[in-house]
């Protein structure tokens, strides 16, 4: 590894859990001093050399004060120390006590030792006292490389010296190759100081503050609450990573390690920005992974291994065994209703109408070159044709493909280069679908085609524009603005309805948009990927505004849940691209993915899945209405159309983002998955095929979750 230590702290991250020793001594001998001190108090400047943390409590006013109130006076330098000395002796005799490793440490320390690192620490600590602590804890199993105690360098926290030291001594440097582990603010504040990678450790610590009993009896939501909001001091302290459990703490130093050999320095915190889905480093994950079975915890991190990591995918979530109808069975044979499904399971997974029109294709033709035509092909272009009234069909093996050859399209037929999308769209990973999106989440410290530029969309409940039933939709005329000024928009690109947060605009907004379109010239490109092919209660969402586009892009569901399939779609005018290949993908007409496509559209009109994605969205619509009502202290805001809905977090309440992973986390738990979007937005996408018993069964697991939420 190129990663040379590890520097621990001692009391709150190797032992005494929860730091209870200066705690304790503290409050004691402050007590006796006429002085009551809580211990949020107490822990408030936990991690500094002891002598600067007395002195940090006496510039405190309450503290102050009481002293002056029992002498007369407020408390001299001199008096902290007489103070100090007393707080010395109460906490070095108690130290035996609080000197055994945490659980779960010496595990940790052997894989670290097993990656060939060195381990050092430092401590708010005094020498004798650390001469206590070090023969209890190496009696017990922990003996690191080095010690430095507070009083052996010329300041203690938040200063450096300690890890300079340190470095010193196991000869490893330069710093940026080394990492300071600690649970307080002053741990992380001294490896930023003295040039390391410094990572916050949650449970077991000061910051968190909870023993090991409060731990146990604990109310699950106040505790990862807790843990969520010592995450966040850790964080704005400046730690790079956060671990909540001390067993996380080898694989942050591998993710370290990698970024050492990638040449990077200690810099931007590990954690995810993105809010289009559930996070992959959160503290409500840690929780998640510390509860996976022995199967499924051995395969995510087997997965974790050998996948590139990227942010919304991996690390994993759980080990699915098996897929049918409205959801999945995981270890264990827990099942799960997928209101989530990556937006594929339209007419329900392993749809056996599909499955058995795939594995007849494979017998004949299972693949077909781009320079030969197949009947499957043909077949599926011309049927799309006659749902959309578009004219022109081209396929490829995903939506952010087709996206692309729509954009290129624009460009073609227009002669201009820039694509306008709605604020925070996404419409494919692909570089040039996300250069003409606007998340700038998948797009974070990557630079690209500047084809883009995002416009304010229509959002019905935080509209920087206020009230978007009043407005006049202002939204659109910064659209018209920018397209006057920038005088070279080949197209707007959106969706007719935001598949991740499900705003619905009216009629008037769409008619509005035509018009200005019409006016310069700019061409309509609709995503429909997510939102398509039945779901809104139409077969496609654009069609309950009575708007005609100039392209549509489908996929997802397109495939019937088997096969990845996508397509552009465009009307008639638009085919003149012929001197160009827009697309030229190598599966452009697979035959198995395209009459799995076939066999789904045809599914899909025999059994009137868009009509009853309608009838059952309204009521579901209802049941939603009805918790939002319930739960209102909580919920912001409820959106839906067909069988796609949104429950959005009051946007008034400061730890939104929190309770929607929260609800997510345990939906999960109890049989329900679906994705979190925006930060605060439940999203709730089921297969069109769901019972209405489902869909009662899913409103009584969010129903629970809501219910143990407390503001």
């Amino acid at each position: 590894m190129d990663l040379k230590a590890v520097i621990f702290d001692w009391a709150g991250t190797a032992v005494d859990y929860g730091c209870f020793a200066p705690v304790a001594a503290m409050m004691s001998v402050l007590g006796e001093e006429g002085i009551t001190v809580t211990p949020d108090q107490v822990r408030l400047h936990m991690g500094m050399k002891k002598r600067d943390h007395i002195g940090e409590l006496f510039r405190m006013e309450e503290v102050a004060a009481q002293f002056e109130k029992v002498h007369g006076h407020r408390a001299s330098e001199t008096e902290i120390d007489v103070i100090y000395e007393k707080i010395d002796r109460r906490l070095t005799d108690s130290l035996p006590e609080f000197s055994s490793p945490i659980e779960g440490f010496l595990n940790v320390v052997s894989q670290i030792r097993a990656m060939g690192l060195k381990i050092g620490s430092t401590t708010g600590y005094t020498k004798s006292m650390m001469e206590v602590v070090a023969a209890n804890a190496a009696r017990q199993g922990y003996a690191p490389d080095h010690i430095v105690a507070s009083d052996e360098v010329p300041a203690g926290r938040p200063a450096p010296w300690m890890c300079h030291e340190n470095m010193r001594v196991l000869n490893a440097f330069p710093a940026s190759f080394c990492v300071k582990v600690g649970d307080t603010v002053a741990d992380i504040k001294e490896g930023l100081n003295a040039g390391m990678w410094s990572v916050g450790l949650v449970m077991g610590g000061s910051e968190m503050g909870f023993s090991e009993e409060e731990v146990q009896s604990a109310d699950r939501y106040l505790l990862m609450k807790k843990a969520y909001e010592t995450a966040e001091r850790l964080y704005e302290a400046g730690a790079h990573y956060v671990a909540v459990f001390n067993s996380e703490l080898p694989a942050v130093f591998k993710k370290i390690d990698a970024r050492i050999t990638r040449g990077e320095t200690p810099s931007a915190a590990g954690r995810s920005l993105v809010t289009e889905g559930e996070s992959n480093t959160s503290v409500l994950r840690s929780f998640r992974n510390a509860e996976l079975s022995a199967e499924s915890a051995e395969l995510v991190k087997r997965d974790d291994a050998v996948f590139l990591g990227q942010a919304l995918s991996s690390p994993c979530l759980d080990l699915a065994t098996e897929c049918k109808g409205s959801g999945f069975t995981l270890t264990g044979g827990r099942k799960v209703l997928d209101f989530h499904g990556n937006g594929v399971h339209q007419i329900g997974f392993g749809n056996e109408h599909v499955i058995e029109a795939v594995a007849e294709q494979m017998d004949t033709l299972s693949f077909c070159p781009r320079r030969y035509t197949n009947e499957k092909a043909v077949l599926l272009a011309e049927k799309l044709t006659e749902l959309t009234g578009m004219e022109r069909v081209l396929f490829a093996p995903a939506a952010t493909l087709a996206v692309s050859s729509a954009i290129k399209l624009a460009m073609k037929i227009t002669g201009k280069t820039k694509i306008l999308s709605t604020y925070g769209s996404f419409h494919g990973a692909s570089l040039d679908a996300l250069s003409a999106a606007g998340d700038s989440g998948f797009l974070s410290g990557i630079r690209g085609f500047d084809i883009g530029e995002n416009f304010l969309p229509y959002d019905s409940y935080r509209c920087i524009f206020g009230d978007c039933s009043a407005c006049g939709h202002k939204c659109l005329e910064l659209l018209e603005k920018r397209i006057k000024e920038n005088n070279n928009v080949a197209a707007v690109m959106l969706e007719a309805v935001r598949c991740t947060t499900v705003h619905v605009p009216d009629r008037a907004y769409f008619e509005k948009l035509d018009n200005i379109c019409h006016r310069y010239g700019v061409l309509k490109i609709f995503d429909e990927t997510a939102a398509g092919l039945g779901r809104s209660g139409k077969w496609f969402s654009y069609q309950h505004f009575g708007i005609e586009p100039d392209m549509v892009v489908a996929g997802k569901g397109l495939g019937g849940g088997v096969m990845p399939l996508a397509c552009l779609m465009a009307r008639k005018g638009l085919d003149g691209a012929q001197d160009i290949s827009i697309g030229h993908y190598t599966h452009e007409k697979n035959p198995v993915a395209c009459v799995a496509g076939l066999a789904a559209i045809d599914f899909m009109e025999k059994e009137g899945l868009p009509e009853e994605a309608g009838a059952k969205g309204d009521n579901f619509g209802t049941v939603l209405n009805a918790l939002h009502k319930k739960y209102s202290h909580v919920i912001g805001d409820v959106r839906h159309l067909g069988l796609m809905a949104a429950v959005e977090m009051d946007k008034n309440v400061k730890e939104r983002n929190f309770i929607a992973e929260y609800v997510m986390y345990e939906s999960l738990k109890a049989g329900l998955s679906f994705k979190v979007s925006a930060g605060s937005v439940l999203t709730l996408s089921p297969a069109l095929t769901i019972t209405e018993g489902e869909l009662g069964r899913a409103a009584e697991i969010l129903d629970s979750a809501l219910a143990q939420v407390r503001i």
